[in-house]
């Protein structure tokens, strides 16, 4: 007993023992209270340590020695992280000062509070703790697809592709947009009334899959079967009867896929831009014949439309009806290989002709009245760039830089765009590495023409730099209406807060125009990583997807002329 209250003198965490001998002597658990319960701050008040010792210590079952093999026998530890060896330097009283960590380890092999082993409260008892609920889930990462429309699950109905919505969805769904359905004969496939499916671009769709299918301008969706002398289109309910195509029957039939081609059919400059690459294309005058320019014209638009390798738009032009339909093929003695696109891509490239296809939209655009040049929206976005060392050089590309957004890093470039305001077409197209920071472009995306200029917090301090252009060709001061950053907006008073909100949204309404942009170029044209290396390469790739983007904004409702 002398031993004891010695003991619990020099040291007021005798509980370090008990947890080593908890599982052989229940009233070991009446020990562990002799002096903690009155300690302060981790300091042990011998006397009432003392008195606590000699009540509780007379109804011990355990020898101290005992407790100390227990522990060797269960393992060497009586916490997690407290060794044996430990436990026998607090007992003679070699440490004093014991880490939080420690102490809470402790506790919890007590199953005590650890508030409790530091004398700031009278309850062994841990606090109540909320409940753990194993079927929660995080929230996934999202992304945003637009909802255009209607579609019909039986008999067709009217397309309609206006937007109603923008909707967010799980990262894990492979999707472009996003359709309301009408009807009830998909219900096997658990689609009904009401419901929005998500869709998908792609080359060609597989027998037995659902897809979205246009009949002259009517919509719906269906299982599609493709046979060599007919198309049919399957419900997933039995009172419907399915839809049956042959022979000129088949040209009524779209899909969406084939309704897009199409579209790019018709809005293509495609007289302009085959003249524009005759006089630099091959002339065959030694070796075999060259492949007809439209045709490689048509493959390398439908490479960059669907982001295609060399390879894969080569098949896709043999296997997809509609791929050969758009290029004018019969054959796969008439499609070329892979090396032969990816010759005439770089052709185009030295020859410096994707800027000059985009200078030819922009004229077209210009000449319609569409590109005004009143105004500038100023924005930029990070495309990827392949990340592998699996090269001749054993290195990653030299001319693409890392840059850290937010708190993920990026490796690629960075397209830079001067969009106009009223339209919201683009009229400038920069790339550079991704850590250029967006004021230093600010200059080159101008048109000298415009009146006011607008851009996001990161184009803070454009007018005033060395290279920043203060007045248009008409002599007159360009104003920069540039957003604030919202740190900048909390110092104001409250009154100033609510007209500086105010003038920042009115900024930001104009501003949006250009996420217009980045969103037809990165979901629909699914272009978010780059296949080439280079910045040469990068800047003929953003002028010819920039190009696209501008005639399919053009061919909008509200601005098709």
């Amino acid at each position: 007993m002398q031993f004891i209250r010695k003991f619990c003198t020099h040291f007021p965490y005798f509980a370090f023992i008990l947890a080593l001998c908890k599982r052989k002597v229940n009233s070991a658990v009446q020990i562990l209270s002799f002096g903690v319960a009155s300690c302060k701050n981790k300091w042990y008040n011998k006397e009432k340590g003392r008195e606590a010792c000699g009540k509780k210590y007379a109804n011990r079952q355990t020898h101290p020695s005992q407790t100390r093999r227990a522990g060797t026998e269960s393992g060497g530890h009586c916490a997690e992280g407290v060794a044996v060896s430990t436990i026998q330097r607090y007992e003679k009283g070699k440490i004093e000062k014991i880490k939080l960590p420690v102490i809470e380890a402790i506790a919890k092999a007590l199953a005590v509070d650890p508030a409790w082993l530091l004398g700031q409260t009278d309850c062994p008892t841990p606090a109540a703790q909320e409940p753990v609920i194993d079927n929660l889930l995080p929230l996934p990462k999202t992304y945003r697809i637009p909802l255009i429309g209607d579609i019909a699950c039986g008999t067709p109905i009217l397309a309609d592709e206006n937007i109603e919505a923008i909707l967010e969805v799980p990262e894990h769904i492979r999707a472009d947009f996003a359709l309301r359905c009408h009807g009830d004969s998909m219900t096997g496939a658990h689609i009904h009334d009401g419901d929005i499916v998500y869709i998908r671009q792609q080359p060609d769709v597989d027998n037995g899959c659902i897809a979205a299918v246009c009949i002259d301008n009517s919509a719906t969706l269906k299982r599609v079967y493709k046979y060599p002398d007919r198309l049919v289109l399957s419900p997933d309910n039995p009172m419907y009867e399915p839809f049956v195509y042959t022979g000129d029957e088949l040209a009524q039939v779209r899909t969406k896929k084939k309704a897009f081609l199409d579209q790019i059919e018709r809005i293509v400059p495609w007289k302009e831009w085959l003249a524009m690459i005759q006089p630099c294309y091959y002339k065959g005058e030694r070796g075999n014949k060259p492949y007809p320019l439209e045709t490689m014209l048509r493959l390398y638009l439908l490479q960059n439309l669907y982001d295609l390798s060399d390879e894969a738009t080569v098949a896709e032009a043999i296997d997809s009806r509609a791929f050969s339909e758009f290029c004018g093929v019969d054959s796969s003695n008439q499609v070329p290989d892979g090396d032969t696109l990816g010759r005439f891509r770089n052709l185009l490239i030295r020859n410096g002709l994707q800027e000059k296809l985009f200078r030819q939209v922009v004229g077209i655009l210009q000449q319609r009245g569409l590109i005004l040049k009143k105004g500038t929206i100023l924005d930029s976005t990070i495309i990827a760039a392949p990340s592998s060392t699996k090269n001749r050089e054993k290195q990653r590309d030299p001319d693409a830089c890392q840059v850290k957004k937010g708190n993920t890093w990026h490796f690629g470039y960075k397209a830079h765009i001067g969009v106009d305001k009223d339209s919201g077409l683009v009229h400038t197209v920069k790339a550079t590495a991704a850590n250029v920071h967006d004021v230093s472009e600010t200059s080159k995306l101008l048109t000298g023409e415009e009146a006011v200029v607008y851009g996001d917090s990161g184009y803070l301090g454009a007018g005033k730099r060395e290279d920043a252009i203060v007045r248009n060709k008409s002599g007159h001061k360009i104003r920069y209406k540039i957003n604030r950053r919202p740190s900048q907006v909390k110092k104001l008073s409250k009154s100033g807060r609510y007209a500086a909100k105010k003038a920042e949204h009115a900024k930001s309404s104009i501003r949006a125009k250009v996420e217009h942009v980045f969103g037809v170029v990165k979901k629909q044209l699914r272009f978010r990583k780059t296949r080439y290396r280079g910045l040469e390469k990068q800047q003929a790739k953003f002028n010819i997807m920039f190009a696209l983007a501008n005639l399919i904004l053009a061919d909008r409702p509200c601005l098709a002329a």
